[in-house]
């Protein structure tokens, strides 16, 4: 089974269901793509802070070095989305910091200057702002995670930290995604 699930490295929530859908180890086919959270929520009209990456608006630089490595076919790639989740929400890593996400793809064995250069590239940015206009503009995307089938239909999700039981997260897990990639009538669910 293969679907997107579009995240933001400084978002709990994308890190929450990346350990969920390890943890399930269903063996899904994830596309992970990136969306800056800070885009969405910056209220100044027809402002893009992708035109303003000298502010350093937060998770950019992290989704651009992602986006290179995507791009470049690194088979570390994974891994590397995997480590800068934990570094950010576990250890509390700076990722706006171009030298740590270099730290953090050396200790990956990827090339640190690819890591380092996307940062700046106005191309890499430019890149990662079609990618996450794409999802606006498609799914009227304002948040992450979100999955998306491949019928493009889209499901906000946000879960809490994973069960330590294994069974418990295959479950939910596997109905969370069905729920995503078959009932297209179910935009949100929450529990308040």
């Amino acid at each position: 089974m293969s679907f997107k699930v579009y995240f933001d490295f400084t978002c709990p929530y994308s890190y929450d269901l990346r350990k969920w859908l390890d943890h399930a180890d269903l063996g899904y086919d994830i596309h992970w793509r990136g969306f800056l959270q800070a885009q969405s929520h910056d209220r100044r009209p027809n402002y893009r802070l992708f035109d303003h990456s000298e502010e350093h608006p937060p998770g950019l630089a992290a989704l651009c070095a992602y986006h290179a490595l995507r791009s470049s076919g690194d088979p570390h790639t994974d891994g590397f989305h995997r480590a800068v989740l934990e570094s950010k929400h576990e250890r509390g890593v700076d990722i706006d910091d171009v030298d740590e996400l270099c730290k953090i793809a050396a200790d990956l064995g990827i090339d640190s200057a690819l890591v380092g250069d996307a940062a700046g590239d106005q191309k890499v940015i430019q890149n990662v702002a079609a990618e996450h206009e794409d999802a606006v503009m498609a799914y009227a995307m304002t948040d992450t995670p979100t999955i998306v089938s491949p019928d493009h239909e889209s499901l906000y999700v946000r879960l809490g930290a994973p069960p330590e039981n294994e069974a418990t997260a295959r479950r939910v897990v596997k109905t969370i995604v069905d729920i995503a990639l078959t009932e297209p009538a179910i935009r949100e669910l929450r529990r308040t």
